[in-house]
């Protein structure tokens, strides 16, 4: 199978190029992104079926895949500018 995905993933499929040798929640991305643009649950939905998500540590990591920035150095940069 890994041989298989090694083809895959040179040959262009995003799927198994984003998800090759990261942890869980990085697995599920696509499937949590199609999820919640797709259907559109209710915030209370999504506590309840991902509830890793409202942690403060997967909160930065998510906006961290979507944005590649790292949203903690760039809001504490950006406080640092507005106090002395």
């Amino acid at each position: 199978m890994g041989n298989y995905r090694t083809k895959l993933r040179k040959a262009g499929c995003a799927e198994v190029a984003i998800n090759g040798g990261k942890m869980k929640m990085d697995q599920t991305f696509p499937l949590r992104r199609r999820e919640i643009v797709e259907a559109g649950p209710l915030v209370k939905v999504l506590k309840e079926r991902w509830p890793a998500l409202f942690t403060e540590r997967q909160f930065f990591a998510e906006f961290n895949r979507i944005a590649t920035t790292n949203l903690e150095n760039y809001f504490f940069g950006a406080v640092d500018c507005y106090t002395p």
